[in-house]
């Protein structure tokens, strides 16, 4: 199984990269379960993980994709409360949606 960075730009971001890939081979994916990749901190929300959702939204939006954002972030919720991640994973896309220029549609659930 692989992974996809698409963007490492700072030295945090690099260091985070490193954290997120060693935890991701600390799996062993013929053994382990989905489960045990939560627990271990691989999956998070966006602002909180390496992918650079402003440059990802733009992208689409330059792409012209006009379907839905979804946000799935899997995580043991010891080590990450689901309200703060929920606002942190939220307003980040919020915010990338902005300013690659779509229009959100708020209440709609």
């Amino acid at each position: 199984m692989g992974a996809l960075a698409l963007k490492v730009a700072s030295l945090d971001e690099l260091q985070e990269a490193i954290v997120w890939a060693k935890v991701l081979s600390s799996l062993d994916w013929n053994k382990d379960s989905f489960l045990d990749a939560v627990l271990k901190g691989v999956y998070t929300v966006p602002g909180d993980g390496m992918i650079d959702f402003d440059e990802l939204t733009r992208t689409l939006a330059n792409l012209g994709y006009q379907g839905w954002f979804v946000v799935e972030a899997e995580q043991d919720p010891a080590k990450a409360p689901p309200l703060e991640y929920a606002r942190i994973g939220h307003g980040t896309l919020q915010k990338a949606l902005h300013a690659a220029g779509y229009t959100l549609v708020e209440g709609i659930i």
